[in-house]
């Protein structure tokens, strides 16, 4: 029942040969702080991993079974090098399956702010191709090895070197019952105060992104104040008189700058003669009675 796909260390001393995938969640705490890494599943644990996958990795070798007798990975000479050699010699096959990977497409800019140490909280920018990109995005940072703490994803039109952008784009486009992803037990640096001692750390992803297939055209702006132009000027009820107005257009008659004085006139006027509003909402005279 092996999976054939990624990396796995099979303890082939142990009944029933167990294989441990060689994955973040399979990793632990070895006892001796990070001097060396070690997988477990079921109870079983294979330690000193680190310099094989290392040399694994560097030779693009995605999908590995390793048989390994007794509880940890040779030590050799305490480097990558053996492994290296020896994995070269023995030469590697290209499969005809398609691998299952992690994509993140077009990111446009990645910034860590130097106030955060240059790591912990990380700022992403990229164009969506498909939905669940975002969510991409952030398993992979939070699956890399660069200790970034909080992720925060955002689309291509916003700067993530301007710290208003930021700000604006969650406020404006995030929602935390859905926009929120929070994992916890991963591989962490011990020396964040907020992890009170423990030895793994928990991550969070911010989708600071609109929804995937919105219509960028629509243009969400704070709106300017309204431009008067200049007429002869009239009183509220002299503009009335001649037809239904809105706020703006007794503003214009008016000759008012700010709306004040129409307000106040509007209420002589509804105290004199009465006011009525249209299904449109513009003011008029009430009609008489």
């Amino acid at each position: 029942d092996w999976d054939p796909s990624g990396l796995h260390m099979s303890a082939v001393d142990l009944p029933h040969r167990p294989a441990i995938p060689a994955t973040p969640c399979h990793a632990i705490d070895s006892g001796v702080g990070m001097r060396r890494t070690t997988l477990t599943k079921d109870g079983v644990e294979v330690h000193t991993v680190e310099h094989l996958m290392a040399s694994l990795w560097s030779l693009g070798v995605e999908n590995a079974y390793v048989e390994i007798s007794g509880p940890e990975v040779p030590g050799l000479d305490g480097s990558a090098a053996p492994f290296l050699r020896s994995l070269k010699a023995a030469g590697t096959v290209e499969q005809a399956a398609p691998k299952k990977v992690f994509a993140v497409r077009e990111p446009v800019a990645v910034y860590a702010t130097p106030s955060c140490g240059g790591m912990y909280n990380l700022r992403l920018s990229l164009r969506q191709r498909y939905p669940g990109e975002v969510r991409n995005a952030i398993a992979a940072v939070m699956g890399s090895n660069a200790d970034v703490k909080h992720v925060f994803v955002v689309d291509d039109d916003i700067d993530v070197y301007s710290d208003a952008q930021m700000d604006w784009a969650f406020a404006t486009r995030f929602q935390a019952d859905r926009d929120l992803v929070v994992a916890s037990g991963f591989r962490c640096i011990p020396l964040d105060p907020s992890l009170g001692g423990s030895r793994t750390g928990a991550k969070a992803g911010f989708d600071l992104t609109l929804p995937f297939g919105w219509n960028r055209q629509t243009d969400f702006r704070v709106p300017e104040a309204p431009k008067v132009a200049a007429q002869p000027k009239m009183s509220v009820h002299q503009s009335l008189e001649s037809g239904p107005k809105t706020f703006r257009d007794l503003m214009e008659a008016a000759g008012s700058r700010d709306g004040r004085d129409v307000l106040i006139e509007l209420d002589a006027v509804r105290n004199a003669v009465g006011l009525d509003r249209t299904p449109d909402g513009r003011y008029r005279l009430a009609s008489p009675k």
